[in-house]
């Protein structure tokens, strides 16, 4: 068994010659799964990293990371920069992925 681990840390077996497309399909989604988690911390770290001379002592770039609700702990004039730095970072996630659908969709076609 090889293990493809990442931001959500997922584990699966990589394919042998007995695999069929719904298979190969269901690792694909996977390994989709882990770019769009390594995209979404990169872009979300480049942001907050901009936002940190900002924040209240209390509440750190690695809090934000792991507790989105700790957002709501932050004053109403920092909360939105942050709340945007999320956004960006998901909607950098998501349009990276945009073209691997397709490509899913006519491979399942063969």
């Amino acid at each position: 068994m090889y293990c493809i681990t990442g931001g959500a840390e997922l584990c699966t077996t990589l394919l042998d010659k007995n695999s069929n497309r719904g298979e190969q399909i269901g690792f694909g989604a996977i390994f989709e799964v882990e770019v769009l988690g390594t995209i979404l911390l990169n872009k979300l770290n480049s942001h907050l990293d901009k936002l940190v001379d900002y924040l209240p002592p209390e509440i750190t770039i690695d809090a934000l990371k792991k507790f989105a609700f700790s957002v709501r702990k932050l004053s109403p004039d920092i909360r939105q920069p942050v709340i945007q730095a999320y956004v960006d970072a998901l909607q950098s996630a998501y349009t990276a992925i945009i073209p691997v659908f397709p490509c899913l969709f006519l491979y399942s076609r063969k």
